[in-house]
């Protein structure tokens, strides 16, 4: 999930998606921060215009995430080397879909008790992947109790046939479990704008060869999972940056993912809103040094609005939340911030331009922490980007300096 702290930004361009106007790029606050009782107004996410629950509940009135532990009898094993650790049986073939939807349908009550609530609304299930074919490294364990399940059931099979019904019977199952999932939370609130987190799908090392471009493995996965993206009512991508993804391989990074979902909305009718889960600490969590750099707070929060998508998700994790109030306001305050400040500024400039977000082009490759001459970003819109310019990476030792001089 980059971070965006977006004043209801005045925003150049309408577009309609899923029955909705976006006129505006929505940033949401999706971190639970109740605790946080001593923060000043301008530590605050909501001073600088990011949308958050009432009283920062983690459940509430602008953004809700549902995790696969508390949210339904999801399956899944709790230690991926043992096949003895298997919660509600494991694997979706063992699923009890009726108990699953009604537990669902308690669960989405408990959470979102306003029965008009019109926010986002995620679901995370991310243990297994939708097709038995994505589920390698410490996720093969969901392979190997398939392929188990085929055994149980028919005597001497081969090793091979047990594998070809095993990706038949696992993927029918998945997809009927999610598809069945989503339907039954879009009856029950129904103006949710509802979706699955990480959705669509890109490999992790995307941008890292300097190409912007999932792989092409991960595009054939989100062609296959088209049938349950129609059901999404958005689409919740995730471009968290790792520290050996950061300055320019970012950029990339993050450009490769929104272009993948980008292509993925485009498929659907209707189209629907895209909101990308972004981060502003980099996990592990490091507590003594856990932040964005510039370059990758700066690159990933302005290729999300580039990019023309409808909005970002602020996500970071509960973790001793207690001890780490201080810094994050800190960061709200003297980062975040200002960096919502130039992207208002480069709002203006647009606007006075007369000139979109810039959405196209961006297989081509991109401005990347480009905060000087914010104008060029507007200049000749529909022609190819400068390419002397492009390559135009801002320095975190400047910006400090900057900083400490004034």
């Amino acid at each position: 999930m980059k971070h965006l702290f977006v004043q209801i930004l005045p925003i150049i361009w309408l577009t309609t998606v899923n029955g909705r106007e976006w006129k505006t790029f929505e940033v949401r606050w999706n971190v639970p921060t109740h605790q946080c009782k001593n923060w000043s107004e301008i530590q605050k996410p909501e001073h600088y215009g990011i949308l958050v629950n009432d009283e920062y509940k983690f459940y509430g009135n602008v953004v809700v995430t549902l995790y696969e532990e508390k949210f339904g009898l999801y399956p899944y094993y709790k230690n991926y080397s043992n096949l003895s650790s298997a919660v509600n049986g494991g694997i979706p073939q063992r699923a009890n879909l009726t108990e699953h939807l009604l537990k669902v349908e308690n669960d989405t009550i408990n959470a979102i008790p306003n029965e008009n609530f019109d926010g986002l609304a995620i679901i995370d299930y991310e243990k297994w992947r939708p097709l038995y074919e994505h589920n390698w490294s410490t996720k093969r364990i969901y392979r190997n109790a398939s392929i188990d399940y085929v055994k149980e059931r028919y005597e001497n099979i081969t090793q091979e046939n047990a594998t070809s019904i095993a990706i038949k019977e696992f993927n029918e199952a998945a997809m009927k479990f999610l598809t069945a999932t989503i339907r039954e939370v879009k009856r029950i609130r129904p103006k949710a704008l509802w979706g699955f987190y990480g959705m669509p799908f890109c490999n992790y090392s995307a941008g890292i060869n300097g190409t912007v471009a999932c792989g092409e493995v991960y595009e054939e996965f989100n062609d296959r999972l088209k049938p349950l993206y129609m059901e999404a009512t958005a689409l919740y991508p995730s471009i968290y940056l790792p520290r050996r993804n950061s300055g320019a391989g970012g950029c990339l990074y993050v450009t490769s993912v929104l272009q993948e979902a980008k292509r993925c909305a485009e498929k659907l009718k209707p189209s629907v809103p895209i909101f990308t889960f972004i981060g502003f600490e980099y996990f592990p969590l490091n507590l003594t040094d856990p932040f964005y750099t510039e370059q990758d707070l700066f690159n990933s929060l302005h290729r999300s609005f580039d990019m023309g998508i409808q909005g970002a998700i602020i996500w970071s994790t509960s973790k001793d939340m207690a001890n780490r109030c201080l810094s994050i306001g800190n960061y709200i305050r003297d980062h975040l911030g200002p960096e919502v400040e130039n992207l208002k500024k480069l709002s203006e400039i647009c606007d006075n331009a007369k000139t979109n977000r810039i959405t196209a082009n961006y297989t081509h490759e991109p401005l990347c922490a480009m905060r000087n001459g914010l104008y060029k970003y507007c200049h000749k819109i529909n022609k190819k980007w400068d390419h002397s310019f492009s390559t135009s990476i801002v320095s975190t030792s400047t910006v400090t300096s900057k900083k400490k001089a004034k």
